[in-house]
C-alpha cells in the first residue's frame, strides 16, 4: 500500500499548491491595481500553442476552485477504486465501479452469496 499512500500525497501537494499558485496569481494581477476587463489580456505560450484570454475571464477562472476540487476528487475517486481491487485481488478493468459494490448484484466476480447486501 505504499504506493496508494505516494499517490494520495502526491494528489493532496497537488491540490494545496495549485490552491496557493491561484492566490498568489490573483494577488499579483489585484496588485497592479488594473481595472479587470477583457481588454486587457493575457498571452501564454507552451511549445507552439498560444493561449490568450482576458483579465477578467483568467481572474474569474482562478477564482473558481469548484473545478479544482472537482478534478481533485476524480482522480481520488478513481484511486479509492484502485486501491479496493488491489486490497479485494481483482482487477480494476473487471470491475463494475464502486457504485455496485454495496449491491445485491454480483461484483467484482463474487458469487451472489458473498456480495454484501443493503
Amino acid at each position: 500500500m505504499t504506493d496508494l499512500w505516494d499517490e494520495w500525497e502526491r494528489i493532496t501537494r497537488f491540490l494545496e499548491s495549485a490552491r496557493v499558485a491561484f492566490a498568489r496569481e490573483r494577488a499579483t494581477w489585484e496588485s497592479l491595481g488594473l481595472v479587470a476587463t477583457n481588454e486587457t489580456t493575457i498571452t501564454a505560450r507552451r511549445d507552439q500553442v498560444t493561449y490568450t484570454t482576458g483579465l477578467t475571464d483568467h481572474l474569474r477562472a482562478i477564482a473558481d476552485e469548484e473545478i479544482l476540487h472537482g478534478a481533485v476528487l476524480v482522480n481520488t475517486y478513481a484511486l479509492t477504486q484502485w486501491a479496493a481491487a488491489e486490497h479485494l485481488g481483482t482487477e480494476i478493468k473487471f470491475q463494475q465501479g464502486i457504485e455496485t459494490w454495496a449491491s445485491s448484484e454480483p461484483a467484482l466476480g463474487l458469487e451472489p452469496s458473498a456480495a454484501v447486501s443493503t
